[in-house]
């Protein structure tokens, strides 16, 4: 169910990038294992100028009267490296940033203006904890990145090598664009529940839930 999340998560901003399917996946997992190779196989197939990367929460959910050109014309936004305390204090901007309708740009030396937020979130972090959610959500899919490749060298130079191949870029691209269902699967919302999601849900879960669940 990961793999399929996350294939329809491609396919989704090849097929429809004009949509924003109002989910936010969170990768985590050690240095070295991976979370910035699927950002970078995004910007590969739809272009660096429409993502943006950044390690602050004011680039995306910007203090009154602050500039936020960075969002202008972005499909997708990766936030990297957020710490825990961030993603807790600002957990309702972040919601809200994923469901909004449109985002209101500020320019230096242009009037604001709005675009339709079509802006799929992706936070990638090393942290065990990067942001506060709560049992039962669904506007973030966790997913923890496995440490398989870490440190295989030529490993990670071949699978750049094919993501540098503009031809091998197309044949991923053209796969994308034949798959089948993507409106359905985020409209029914059946999303993976992971392990990490679920040992999180526990570990956070307030005493007096757990009372009542095994008391019942």
């Amino acid at each position: 169910k990961t793999y399929e999340y996350i294939y329809m998560k491609l396919a989704h901003i090849i097929q429809f990038p004009n949509e924003n399917p109002r989910v936010c996946t969170i990768l985590t997992g050690a240095q070295g294992t991976g979370k910035d190779s699927l950002l970078y196989l995004i910007s590969k197939l739809i272009g660096t100028q429409h993502v943006v990367s950044t390690n602050r929460l004011e680039d995306v959910i910007p203090k009154r009267g602050e500039f936020n050109m960075r969002l202008k014309d972005k499909l997708v936004c990766n936030m990297n490296e957020i710490i825990g305390k961030d993603g807790t204090e600002f957990i309702e901007q972040i919601k809200e940033f994923i469901t909004r309708e449109e985002n209101s740009i500020r320019e230096l030396y242009k009037a604001p203006y709005t675009q339709k937020n079509v802006i799929r979130l992706f936070i990638l972090s090393n942290n065990i904890n990067p942001i506060q959610m709560t049992d039962g959500q669904r506007r973030f899919i966790w997913i923890q990145i496995n440490s398989k490749y870490k440190g295989n060298v030529e490993y990670w130079e071949r699978l750049y090598s094919h993501m540098n191949n503009k031809k091998w870029i197309e044949q991923i691209g053209n796969e994308l664009l034949n798959v089948k269902g993507i409106k359905e699967y985020f409209e029914n919302k059946d999303y993976p529940e992971t392990t990490v999601m679920k040992q999180y849900y526990n570990f956070n879960r307030p005493i007096y839930t757990d009372f009542v669940y095994n008391g019942i």
